[in-house]
């Protein structure tokens, strides 16, 4: 009955773990950057820049990818991701997943007496001695694996996402001069 209270406590601690990374919020607007980090943009044409954020505007955005300064209109982006991800936040949900389903099935399953003594069930304070035994143990298995798992995941966080229905909207003019002639290309998105 024990192995089977450790295999349940550890599952619950993974499922807990991984159903906690993939709910991630995007952020509205410029107001997740901060000046410094390293961040993925990327464009209308589907391209990634990875780059240091050097500013952003309500307009504009700007980075710095080996020596150089790339801008970006506000109208050009589609995403920004943030690159990194702290382990505290694996550690703290799988230590507190852990510790709790640790104390459940440590106070459920209480039994004392074995071989040479009957078998006989808990009282109060031994239930609650094997229920913090059992936190301890179910805290620090769960703090394990709940780092492992943010270990695992790539850590990129969505920082910025365009509102639907903004999508730029423009006519570019770009004469092209080589030598065989001259030509005009015209685009047009909407």
């Amino acid at each position: 009955m024990r192995w089977l209270s450790l295999v349940v406590l550890i599952g619950l601690c993974v499922v807990s773990e991984v159903a906690a990374q993939t709910a991630q919020e995007p952020a509205g607007g410029f107001t997740g950057l901060k000046e410094g980090r390293t961040v993925v943009v990327i464009e209308e044409s589907g391209a990634e820049t990875r780059g240091q954020l050097r500013r952003f505007t309500p307009d504009a955005l700007t980075l710095t990818q080996e020596g150089r300064e790339l801008v970006f209109q506000r109208q050009q982006v589609v995403a920004v991701y943030e690159r990194g991800d702290s382990l505290m936040n694996g550690l703290l949900i799988g230590l507190a997943a852990g510790a709790v389903l640790g104390a459940v099935a440590s106070a459920v399953d209480c039994t004392k007496g074995g071989f040479f003594v009957p078998e006989r069930d808990c009282t109060g304070s031994e239930r609650a001695g094997s229920a913090a035994v059992g936190a301890a143990l179910g805290g620090a298995v769960g703090a394990g694996v709940g780092v492992g798992i943010d270990a695992l995941i790539s850590g990129k966080r969505l920082v910025y996402q365009r509102p639907p229905g903004t999508e730029a909207r423009a006519i570019s003019i770009v004469p092209a001069v080589g030598r065989s002639g001259a030509r005009v290309l015209v685009g047009v998105t909407w």
